[in-house]
């Protein structure tokens, strides 16, 4: 079993809470090539099963068998992993760069601290999360907003922000490939539908939000912030254009809307004759949505959405 947690300090603090026995296992600090970033963390129970990733391969099964040990020895311990193979034909890791895990045993000395941090996330409140190593020990400390916390050798400071959210505009073929794909690269789905036969939660993950309405009207009445995407692929250019007309110029990380390069430049001027956007609104939507990877069924479509999303929230859009 290896499922990637949405939040994975709710998962501590439920395993926690049932008393389980487990390791946290963290990127402390990377440098180079590293597979995964400081702060990334993944979960090792007693029996070796993992529960997230801190990147894979045979370095993470060193991670594992360190975790099962200390598990039973107690004490936590930094393990530094090296991807410097010098030969493509070795199996060895060979992409240069450097990984310092730390490996915490014993994460119920910091319950309140994973509590606090699982408690803002599903509110979507911002914190900092500091982690420190010494003398064997591991400690995290939760602080709500963000702190500015001095540097300090292995000291991990995170300003964790709430996860992405997907708001979908849309439940139908599109709507539906979109949200299963946006699910599994870690979106919290809004799904809205104005069709009680598109608006079923059986359409979608289990985990979505489903909001049957009026599209213009349940999108205004949405609380949009920074980590929020919208993509409105309703059924025709007149529910897009009133759904473009709730969300531009909004906080949203990300706007998008489908269609033909005709219908969006049609609608472009549209709503910039008729004062209801600016050409500096207009150019920060994405239309048509998507990367040009000349996708054709909702499934490739929907590759292209998320691909590109993703781009944005890790500031690389194209």
């Amino acid at each position: 079993m290896n499922r990637a947690p949405s939040d994975i300090h709710s998962l501590i603090t439920d395993l926690l809470g049932a008393g389980q026995s487990f390791a946290v296992v963290t990127v402390l600090h990377s440098t180079g090539s590293a597979p995964r970033r400081d702060g990334t963390k993944a979960i090792v129970c007693a029996d070796g099963t993992l529960l997230g990733t801190v990147g894979g391969g045979m370095l993470e099964s060193r991670a594992i068998q360190v975790a099962i040990e200390r598990l039973k020895t107690g004490g936590a311990t930094l393990v530094e992993l090296r991807f410097g193979g010098s030969d493509a034909a070795e199996n060895l890791p060979v992409c240069g760069g450097k990984m310092v895990l730390l490996i915490d045993p014993e994460p119920g000395r910091s319950t309140a601290a994973y509590a606090a941090a699982a408690t803002a996330m599903r509110a979507r409140r911002t914190g900092t999360l500091v982690t420190r190593f010494a003398d064997g020990q591991a400690d995290v400390e939760w602080t709500d907003g963000r702190a500015e916390i001095p540097a300090a050798e292995h000291t991990l400071v995170e300003h964790l922000l709430p996860p992405p959210r997907l708001v979908i505009v849309g439940g139908g073929h599109v709507g539906q490939a979109l949200a299963r794909c946006a699910h599994g690269a870690g979106f919290e789905l809004v799904i809205i539908e104005d069709r009680p036969e598109f608006a079923r939660a059986e359409l979608f993950p289990e985990s979505a939000d489903i909001r049957a309405g009026n599209f213009a009207t349940t999108l205004r009445d949405l609380p949009i912030d920074a980590q929020t995407f919208i993509a409105i692929v309703s059924r025709g250019h007149l529910t897009d254009a009133a759904a473009l007309d709730a969300c531009i110029g909004r906080q949203a990380a990300y706007v998008g809307m489908m269609g033909s390069r005709r219908k969006v430049a049609l609608l472009r001027q549209a709503m910039l004759a008729a004062g209801k956007a600016t050409e500096a609104q207009w150019q920060s939507v994405h239309a048509p949505i998507g990367l040009d990877i000349g996708a054709e069924t909702p499934d490739e479509i929907a590759v292209s959405i998320v691909a590109q999303m993703i781009a944005v929230r890790r500031k690389e859009a194209p």
